[in-house]
């Protein structure tokens, strides 16, 4: 059979995967990895370029709370592409439509997620680690989808950093975050622990939902 790029796609895939798999992630549908670790739901979504970037494909980066509403595998936000950790690039696409390339772009992708992506994901066990990925100019690509604020208020409430929560909330849409009036008024009245309940609702149901 003659190689073409949707072969070397389905090779990039592949071999990647089974190199993920050391790290536990797992399959969703046919394009998606995922784990669960440190309360995050940590997944990889491959793409196959179109157009001018036929021949080509990326990996977008995702990481959200499972304690986040809507947490789910629909959108790729928080996110971006692998190529934001790569010093210097922001989106990079590698060939797959010859044997030779695809076996050079296999290596170059399982590097990357060796060297930057999954110690990335590992952040998420710390709380220091977590305030910098919130915080630090080099991580912004994760908060650049407008709505994406939620999630980041989400991962300060899981901190226990209520205030802080609040005023990204307030400061942006609060009528777009689920259960805001709640979440304000037990802040009011000092009920911390009825918020952390909110959150462990959220993960029982984002769980269940996802059959992870």
């Amino acid at each position: 059979m003659e190689f073409n790029s949707s072969k070397g796609y389905r090779t990039i895939q592949t071999k990647t995967k089974d190199w993920l798999r050391v790290f536990d992630f797992k399959s969703h549908g046919t394009n998606t990895v995922y784990r669960l670790k440190h309360e995050a739901l940590q997944f990889l979504n491959f793409q196959k370029g179109v157009g001018h970037l036929s021949g080509q494909m990326t990996v977008n980066i995702v990481v959200k709370g499972i304690f986040t509403p809507g947490c789910g595998f629909e959108t790729l936000q928080p996110g971006g592409r692998i190529g934001n950790f790569i010093p210097g690039l922001k989106d990079k696409w590698w060939p797959c439509d010859s044997p030779d390339m695809t076996a050079d772009s296999v290596n170059d992708i399982i590097k990357i997620l060796e060297s930057s992506v999954i110690p990335f994901y590992e952040k998420f066990g710390s709380t220091e680690s977590i305030l910098s990925i919130a915080t630090e100019q080099k991580f912004s690509f994760l908060w650049e989808n407008p709505l994406t604020f939620i999630d980041k208020g989400f991962f300060y409430l899981y901190l226990k950093k209520y205030e802080e929560a609040l005023s990204i909330f307030e400061s942006r849409q609060p009528s777009r975050v689920p259960k805001f009036k709640t979440i304000k008024n037990l802040f009011d009245q000092k009920q911390f622990e009825a918020i952390d309940r909110i959150l462990i609702e959220n993960t029982l149901f984002n769980t269940r939902k996802l059959k992870i």
